[in-house]
């Protein structure tokens, strides 16, 4: 509830006193409560708090969902909690969210990609050799398409097929559904050859959360206080255009304060989920339409013992484009026998509209073209349907041919001194990862600080 009870004790004995009962001004009594809302308690909401509460600052959190962390989402379904939504920091140096792993004792494991196996559509292991060619053809073909002279409005697969003057193979189609789609979300015909990779790194390794990427959220919204956070709370409009205050909608409250950080997902924007008053200006809507919002789905499966390689990679050429391709092995991470797929762009989309069991049943058929028909059912299981979502419509934000890094600026950018966003899709260096939205958030905290 928004009042302290003993607040809301006097504001019933006065409204009594005046024969009005609380539940007729409820949608106006908050107000002033706020010195900012955020909405949303992601990972870029919670930063948003986080600063501001630190900075004396009175902040609530409206969260739509009745759990934290929006798309950093830890299973515990399993013997061990599993991600499935963020499931690494990339690149460790520097990065602040691995500065967050060490402050809140979470923690971390190095992935070694090169520790893996490539199976042909055959089911059978590729040679070493033929896997290191393959993997130079693409690495080479990716270094040519800059070099390119191409329009704007140029895929990433129309530059990559004119150079070839032929159709991707299903060699190359792998190698570019596993370090292209399923980094960015999103079919190489979706992306813009311009700005795909135009995004910076951290340096240093990725490392994997063996006891789930929640141990940050957790850490976030408690230490060294407890936020104030109000869940199942699904914003619907959001006005801004009175002088020194914000009022925040929800199906079941009104929310008043100076400010607001809207941290929503990209996709809930494109959708229109959250009605402005007025309306977002003309710069912010052109950049919210230009871009992206992509799909990576993942499905966990839990068999009674482990059957595949000692690797930590298992990856599958297969005969249509970008279906089941990558699997990441579980069991060496947390000692389980847990496998867990990616499937990406058009794919990953196409597997939302199938039930649970088409879905186990699709993985399992390829398990068994690697492993033989003998291997055992799975005992459980869990998937993501992120694009069916009604909070996030997707994974995270891609550019498509058109869009450009000024795009993820504009977002960034405050709207006044009332309205701010932050979120993955607002920042043009770290764009799709959870520490660019970390860092998004923190941003806008402090544009509001400077602002007040």
């Amino acid at each position: 509830m928004l009042f302290p009870l003993k607040r809301r004790q006097f504001v019933q004995g006065v409204m009594a006193g005046l024969g009005v009962s609380l539940s007729q001004c409820w949608s106006v009594t908050p107000q002033s409560l706020w010195d900012v809302i955020v909405v949303g308690a992601g990972i870029a909401g919670l930063a948003a708090a986080r600063r501001l509460q630190g900075a004396g600052q009175r902040v609530c959190i409206l969260e739509a969902r009745d759990r934290l962390g929006g798309r950093i989402w830890t299973l515990n379904h399993f013997r061990v909690p599993v991600d499935l939504g963020a499931s690494w920091i990339h690149g460790s140096d520097g990065n602040p969210i691995h500065r967050l792993a060490m402050a809140a004792g979470v923690p971390t494991q190095e992935t070694n990609y090169d520790n893996l196996i490539l199976y042909n559509s055959d089911g059978r292991p590729l040679a070493e050799a033929a896997t290191e060619a393959l993997y130079a053809e693409g690495d080479r073909l990716l270094e040519g398409v800059m070099a390119q002279s191409s329009r704007p409005t140029d895929s990433l697969q129309t530059v990559l097929e004119r150079m070839r003057r032929q159709p991707l193979t299903p060699e190359l189609n792998f190698y570019f559904n596993t370090t292209i789609e399923h980094e960015r979300a999103a079919d190489i015909q979706e992306l813009s050859h311009q700005h795909f990779d135009s995004d910076a790194a951290f340096a240093g390794e990725d490392l994997l959360f063996p006891q789930g990427y929640h141990g940050i959220i957790d850490h976030l919204s408690q230490s060294p206080e407890p936020l104030t956070i109000y869940r199942n709370q699904s914003v619907q409009r959001i006005s801004y255009g009175a002088p020194h205050a914000v009022t925040v909608e929800t199906g079941q409250q009104v929310y008043q304060g100076r400010a607001v950080i809207v941290t929503v997902p990209l996709g809930v924007l494109k959708k229109g989920r959250i009605r402005f008053d007025p309306p977002l200006p003309q710069r912010t809507q052109q950049a919210i339409d230009r871009l992206g919002m992509g799909i990576l789905n993942k499905v966990v499966l839990e068999f009674p013992t482990v059957f595949w390689e000692e690797v930590e990679i298992l990856n599958y050429i297969s005969e249509r484009k970008g279906e089941w391709c990558e699997w990441l092995n579980l069991h060496a991470y947390t000692g389980q026998p847990l496998l867990m797929a990616f499937n990406a762009a058009t794919f990953g989309r196409q597997l939302e509209a199938s039930s649970d069991q088409q879905i186990i049943g699709a993985a399992m058929a390829t398990l068994r073209r690697l492993y033989g028909t003998g291997i055992p059912d799975p005992t459980r299981f869990a998937l993501s349907r992120w694009g069916q979502d009604p909070f996030s419509y997707g994974a995270y934000s891609f550019m498509p041919p058109l869009a450009s890094p000024a795009d993820y600026r504009s977002l960034s950018q405050p709207i006044g001194d009332r309205l701010f966003l932050a979120g993955e899709a607002t920042h043009d260096r770290y764009p799709a990862t959870v520490h660019g939205a970390y860092l998004s958030g923190d941003r806008a905290a402090k544009a509001w600080l400077a602002a007040r």
